[in-house]
């Protein structure tokens, strides 16, 4: 399988479907290395 670069906006966005599909924001956060409020804001 072949690495694919994400833009920012859609880094931002599978972390967002992440969280509403009920993963732990602390989870999302570590996997994208960056803090709880990012994921929140």
């Amino acid at each position: 399988m072949a690495l694919v670069e994400l833009s920012v906006v859609e880094q931002r966005y599978h972390a967002v479907i992440e969280v509403l599909s009920g993963v732990k924001v602390t989870e999302v956060a570590a996997r994208y290395g960056v803090s709880r409020q990012s994921v929140h804001t």
